[in-house]
């Protein structure tokens, strides 16, 4: 099963990933990082462009350590757009690896459950905003590895009761709120939770245990704020940027929307739950309690990530990417046993094997050349990226460019000039070239003549010599 899994997951991903165009948010930090591989900006302050965003002195919409491991792809790769292509798709690639790890952790001494590591992997892959942020470079995925990390050294941490262990999750957790911030702390849960679910030692050493990892978070933290550029940075980030946009600047109308939004992310792994349960139960194979609450202590896990995006009301589906991981593997631990009973009883013949192959084969070639078929397309804002590219070609050597007032927030253009062209965007006339719109009735001024280039929506201005 596990070709089948690798041809769905690759399915779902890389058709997208190969072809040009990506989510603005996704576009914005893969542009700051690119800047950074090049020289442009510094760890601290990392840059987007002339005027960044919000007029802030350098790019402060994240932590800088998601920005600053992708800039050592670009540098050690080049620019190309599949540089980042294949980060986000080796994000993925390392998240399932660590699920698969930590599958094979939770059943150590049930041989039969390991050859099912697969199961988790796709029931991962079935949320569509899953896919759908695997196949934009979003920082959740990023943020995802050290959380899942996290989880991973905790989970060992509760087996072994080694403090290093609780610590070293500890570390990893402060590297993942170096990457989000603040939701890069749910992990920290883990350890209660497990307790909750288990009671295998007393509630004195549970809470010993969490602080543990709670103050190397806090200690890691203070270090850094001794650095003054670190301090500075976080000053913006956190007290200017992201406590004015929680307070100022909601995305939703109701605090519960991420709970409705996260029941329809996994709404066909609980019918494929309810279904398989179904077969066990009329087949009276129902498995032990210990599957379902070993799979409930993930499933709280995950909840405990997701959550607390209750307390604002800034939220978006994409930012609980790092908690599917771990529902995943809770409801995998409910779906597995009965599988196993199933294939057990049902003693599965060596042509039923060689059929699944068969169809593990083709689907993974149907899935290699459906994304050969897609290599040159476009996905998304196709007319701007033919425009940006053309205007890039015509003034190669410019490094900030005017636009009209009114498309001054037109972010998507700004990334794709800055990703594909290097170039800035200037509010006004200031400039020697200006990009207008021509969806917006604008007045361009006598002292600007349009340049002849085959563009599609976007018209380029240049000043004349003898210009005011």
């Amino acid at each position: 099963m596990w070709l089948v899994t690798c041809a769905i997951v690759g399915g779902l991903t890389l058709p997208l990933l190969i072809q040009d165009g990506m989510f603005m948010d996704a576009l914005l930090y893969t542009s700051v990082a690119n800047n950074l591989s090049t020289g442009y900006g510094t760890f601290w302050f990392p840059q987007f462009s002339l005027h960044n965003v919000s007029d802030f002195n350098a790019f402060h919409e994240q932590p800088p350590l998601g920005i600053f491991i992708q800039s050592l792809f670009f540098r050690a790769f080049g620019h190309s757009m599949y540089v980042e292509r294949f980060y986000t798709f080796l994000m993925l690639i390392i998240t399932a690896r660590l699920m698969v790890s930590l599958w094979k952790r939770v059943y150590l001494s049930e041989s039969i459950l390991h050859q099912y590591s697969w199961l988790p992997v796709l029931l991962w892959m079935l949320s569509p905003i899953c896919f759908w942020s695997y196949s934009n470079n979003m920082l959740e995925n990023t943020m995802g590895v050290f959380t899942l990390s996290a989880v991973i050294l905790l989970f060992d941490a509760m087996r072994s009761q080694k403090t290093s262990k609780f610590i070293l999750g500890g570390l990893f957790i402060f590297l993942a709120t170096m990457i989000k911030g603040v939701p890069g702390l749910f992990p920290l849960a883990t350890p209660c939770i497990i307790w909750i679910m288990e009671r295998n030692s007393g509630f004195v050493k549970m809470i010993w245990q969490s602080f543990l990892s709670f103050i190397t978070v806090a200690l890691l933290y203070c270090c850094m704020l001794l650095i003054p550029d670190a301090r500075e940075s976080y000053d913006v980030y956190f007290l200017q940027r992201t406590l004015f946009r929680i307070d100022s600047l909601p995305t939703v109308n109701s605090r519960f929307y991420i709970l409705g939004r996260l029941f329809l992310e996994l709404l066909p792994q609980f019918i494929l739950l309810i279904i398989v349960l179904l077969i066990a139960r009329n087949k009276k194979r129902i498995p032990g309690a210990q599957y379902f609450k070993q799979g409930l202590i993930f499933i709280l896990i995950g909840i405990s990530a997701s959550l607390p995006l209750m307390l604002t009301m800034v939220q978006k589906a994409f930012y609980f990417v790092p908690a599917l991981p771990l529902f995943a593997i809770g409801l995998a631990s409910m779906m597995a046993p009965v599988i196993a009973i199933e294939n057990r009883k049902e003693n599965l013949r060596p042509s039923t094997l060689k059929v699944w192959r068969g169809v593990g084969v083709l689907l993974f070639i149907g899935m290699l050349g459906y994304t050969g078929a897609m290599f040159g397309h476009v996905k998304r804002d196709k007319d701007l990226i033919h425009d940006v590219r053309l205007i890039g070609d015509a003034i190669p050597n410019e490094h900030v460019i005017g636009t009209p007032n009114a498309m001054w927030n037109n972010w998507s253009m700004q990334t794709y000039m800055m990703r594909y062209n290097n170039m800035s965007m200037d509010e006004g006339y200031k400039q020697t070239y200006v990009v207008v719109d021509q969806k917006y009735q604008t007045q361009i001024p006598e002292f600007y003549t349009k340049i002849d280039i085959p563009t599609k929506r976007y018209h380029l201005f240049k000043r004349k010599e003898s210009g005011i």
